[in-house]
C-alpha cells in the first residue's frame, strides 16, 4: 500500500473518531484499480488534480475543507521551498487555488501531523 494511501486512511480514522458528526469523503484516484475501474472513476470526476479529501462542514467564511495529502514535504517542495516544477503538482495547486476562489478552504498537507493540525484548526473555526 502506498504511503499516501496509509496516510489518508489514518486521517479518515482520526476524523471519524475525533469528529463523529462530520461528513467527509475521500477521492479514490490514487488507489490501484483495474483499467475498467480507472476509466469509470475518470468519467465520474471533473478532471485531474482533485484533492484527496473533502470535509463537508461549513466553518467561518468557508463552505468546506479540501486537503491534498502528501506523504512528505519532498514530494511537494524543492529544497528552496518552492512548489516542484512537476505537471501533476502544478495541476493540484491550480485546483487548490480555484477551490479557494470559490469559497472553500483548500490546503496541502505533508504527513499526518500537518494534516491533523489542518483538520483540527478548520473544524474549530467559529
Amino acid at each position: 500500500m502506498k504511503k499516501e494511501t496509509t496516510l489518508q486512511i489514518a486521517l479518515c480514522r482520526y476524523i471519524r473518531f475525533q469528529y463523529p458528526g462530520v461528513f467527509f469523503a475521500s477521492d479514490m484516484s490514487g488507489m490501484s484499480t483495474t483499467k475498467t475501474q480507472a476509466k469509470l472513476a475518470c468519467a465520474m470526476r471533473s478532471g485531474n488534480g482533485w484533492p484527496d479529501l473533502f470535509i463537508a462542514e461549513a466553518k467561518g467564511p468557508y463552505h468546506g475543507l479540501f486537503i491534498e495529502l502528501k506523504a512528505s514535504r519532498e514530494e511537494l517542495y524543492t529544497k528552496e521551498g518552492f512548489f516542484r516544477n512537476n505537471e501533476h503538482i502544478q495541476k493540484q495547486n491550480a485546483i487548490r487555488l480555484q477551490l479557494s476562489d470559490k469559497g472553500f478552504c483548500a490546503k496541502f498537507a505533508c504527513g499526518f501531523d500537518e494534516a491533523q493540525k489542518i483538520v483540527d484548526e478548520y473544524l474549530n473555526l467559529k
